[in-house]
């Protein structure tokens, strides 16, 4: 049977066989994401029940059904990063994890131990079209036509897309230091992939508390571990509160053009058959000196709708960004350095749904300019964009380099939305 076929056997008849049967076909999949994430055994294994626990609550909501590998991928990379920040803040309390508590030796093929660490990153950005070939038939091992058959896509462009792929991780890749070709990363990645098992007792015991979740049983009769519990409940209402600020989303735009529709037809003088050919012939004006200019929202709004298409539009140019001045942050290690730090101007009533800022770097000559600076002073920061960056205690933005200020005005900022202090599941 296929992914599709299981999924809806599962979602409509509750038949815990379906279930293992996916668990088996992709665990292996979603154990190696938790591992390159998590170099702890025991985290791994724990980020491996919550993600395959999630799929007990959200199974229905996938769609279309033969994406299920995909959609475990996803959930697996966020969960194996909410699982290394909980142990981050734990490691303060406890002492050093032991050298046989790490996954693999630290004797492994060098290529491999530097790429695992940045690889999923790179991946999860991918668009979805070609992310999909590449869990397929790189994570998964499957040929090009078995991932053709399962998706229902042409064997060409599957193939077509896997290159793609493999062409796009390679240059992400590059800008790690990681000189890895597209056909060597593939190879890499098949190797690893045919390596790939899930002990049969890790298997059992997800299987065992996936059943007794589906009945609500698991919470209260201690069938899974209390930190996979959190990770579980924390990735569901992460989930929730990404669906609703997606749909707040879209009727805020929806809302927005209708009004600035309405307010142009308002202003805008009749024009005669003349003038409106003359519109339409007209070319779309650029910038002369080739700098886009965008406010700090819409930047951030980019990157959160679809983030390898702005990955794509963004990185390596310069631009010049507006927003309200929020903090300076001082870094010794990269040089002496300051970095400026927008607010994060997305946050909804809800959460703080986007909370990573555009962060710019400056040397430290612009130490008198940025002295001036005040909270909620309006400023224009141009640099060159090098796209979304993770820094080691697990917080995002957007970064800029080679940066200078273009103007700064002291408005105040506009206050924002108190957070949401209530029950999400409400």
């Amino acid at each position: 049977m296929s992914d599709g076929q299981l999924l809806e056997r599962y979602v409509n008849g509750g038949e815990a066989a379906a279930f293992e049967v996916l668990m088996q076909r992709h665990g292996a999949m979603v154990l190696g994401v938790c591992r390159r994430i998590l170099r702890n055994v025991h985290d791994a294994e724990d980020a491996f029940q919550a993600t395959f626990l999630v799929l007990v609550r959200k199974a229905a909501s996938i769609w279309p059904r033969e994406m299920v590998a995909n959609w475990l991928y996803g959930v697996a990379y966020r969960t194996a990063l909410k699982a290394r920040a909980m142990t981050a803040r734990r490691q303060v309390k406890e002492k050093p994890l032991s050298a046989t508590a790490e996954v693999e030796a630290v004797t492994q093929d060098d290529v491999w131990h530097d790429l695992r660490s940045v690889l999923d990153q790179a991946l999860s950005r991918l668009p979805q079209k070609y992310r999909i070939p590449v869990v397929l038939c790189d994570l998964e091992g499957k040929s090009g036509k078995e991932a053709a058959r399962q998706l229902g896509w042409p064997e060409g462009t599957v193939s077509s897309r896997l290159s793609r792929a493999r062409a796009l991780l390679a240059k992400r890749l590059a800008r790690h230091s990681l000189a890895v070709s597209a056909g060597s990363l593939a190879g890499l990645l098949a190797e690893k992939a045919a390596s790939a098992s899930v002990p049969g007792s890790l298997l059992l015991s997800t299987a065992n508390a996936a059943r007794l979740y589906a009945t609500g049983q698991s919470m209260t009769g201690g069938a899974i571990s209390t930190k996979v519990a959190s990770l579980t409940k924390g990735m569901l209402s992460t989930m929730f509160l990404n669906r609703l600020v997606k749909i707040g989303a879209v009727v805020f735009t929806t809302v927005a053009l209708a009004t600035g529709f309405g307010v142009m037809l308002g202003r805008l003088p009749a024009k005669g058959l003349d003038d409106e050919k003359k519109e339409v012939n007209k070319a779309p004006q650029t910038p002369k000196d080739g700098v886009s200019r965008l406010i700090a929202g819409q930047i951030q709004a980019a990157y959160w709708s679809n983030e390898a298409s702005a990955d794509e539009n963004f990185t390596g140019k310069r631009i010049q960004v507006t927003g309200n001045f929020s903090r300076i942050k001082r870094e010794i290690h990269q040089g002496p350095t300051y970095f400026l730090i927008m607010s994060p101007r997305l946050r909804m009533s809800l959460q703080k749904a986007v909370d990573f800022p555009p962060v710019f770097r400056f040397g430290m000559d612009a130490r008198k300019q940025l002295a001036g600076l005040k909270p909620g002073y309006e400023v224009t920061i141009e640099g060159r964009c090098v796209g979304r960056r993770e820094s080691a205690n697990g917080e995002e933005s957007i970064l800029f380099y080679d940066c200078k200020i273009i103007e700064i005005s002291p408005r105040p900022e506009a206050p924002l939305p108190p957070p949401f202090t209530g029950n999400p599941a409400k």
